[in-house]
């Protein structure tokens, strides 16, 4: 599973499941330029600060998932608050866990002070490890071709090397055509 195919997978997941009234992949300062956010509201990227590691084609990934739910002015439900979103990241983490094979869980807590905005929340910390082996995989051109008598090259359609010793008498075959394959032709 590629990168783009994981955050569809998130996506649809969050989509599906309806645990957050909204959901952004993105920086948790870009979203709060958006004036309708629906709350709860689930935030999540790459840490920035964490660079990913690549193993023998394991990618690893160090994923910030950001839940937040508005406060009342007076503050008197913070902790029903708090208590309501760590229900929906652990619901979230059972999957990432389950489905993802996510490992390296840390959890803290957001201040209300953080934000402008009169919220509360989470931050879930996670690494998620995807096989890219399949990502990196492309079919290598090929540039030579041979037929035991002469090497022909690809991209300029020419033979460049004749493997016949000098004053060898042998029948040569066409080669209007490489090995009378059409895709090659044998430019003179």
């Amino acid at each position: 599973m590629n990168f783009k195919e994981f955050l569809i997978d998130i996506d649809n997941f969050l989509a599906n499941e309806n645990i957050f009234a909204s959901y952004y992949y993105s920086y948790v300062n870009n979203v709060f330029t958006e004036k309708k956010l629906k709350y709860p509201l689930l935030v999540y990227h790459v840490d920035g600060f964490n660079h990913s590691i690549l193993e023998n084609s394991i990618t690893n990934l160090k994923f910030n998932f950001l839940a937040f739910d508005k406060l009342k002015t007076d503050n008197s439900n913070v902790i029903d608050v708090q208590d309501d979103l760590l229900k929906r990241l652990i619901y979230l983490q059972f999957y990432l866990k389950r489905v993802h094979y996510a490992t390296n869980f840390n959890l803290t807590a957001v201040s209300d002070e953080a934000y402008s905005e009169k919220i509360t929340g989470w931050i879930l910390n996670c690494e998620v490890k995807l096989d890219t082996s399949d990502d990196i995989c492309w079919e290598v051109p090929v540039l030579y071709l041979s037929d035991g008598i002469t090497k022909y090259y690809v991209k300029d359609k020419i033979i460049i090397y004749c493997y016949v010793e000098d004053y060898t008498e042998i029948e040569m075959p066409n080669y209007d055509y490489y090995n009378g394959l059409t895709e090659y032709p044998v430019n003179y």
